[in-house]
């Protein structure tokens, strides 16, 4: 009886690949050199999102014939500074 078994659609999809690009790879090694661990990657403290829905587009006072706009908050950032990891 074989013991490899194979699904190609849905939510068993077996043998799925990932592809890590080479200055993510290159942010790793150094950060672990110089650290002995990894810290991550920087962040800018702001939250955005694309105004695509017409229901988005009115509650920011656009027309549904309006095309692109992005909203952005600095929600993360507020609370950062009520947790002081920032002044």
């Amino acid at each position: 009886m074989p013991a490899s078994p194979q699904a190609l659609v849905g939510d068993s999809v077996e043998n799925v690949g990932y592809v890590i690009p080479t200055p993510v790879i290159q942010h790793f090694l150094v950060d672990y050199q110089r650290t002995g661990g990894f810290t991550g990657f920087p962040a800018l403290g702001i939250r955005w999102q694309r105004l695509e829905s017409d229901a988005l587009k009115r509650a920011f006072g656009m027309t549904p014939e309006q095309k692109g706009g992005t909203h952005a908050s600095r929600a993360s950032w507020i609370a950062w500074e009520r947790e002081g990891k920032v002044k």
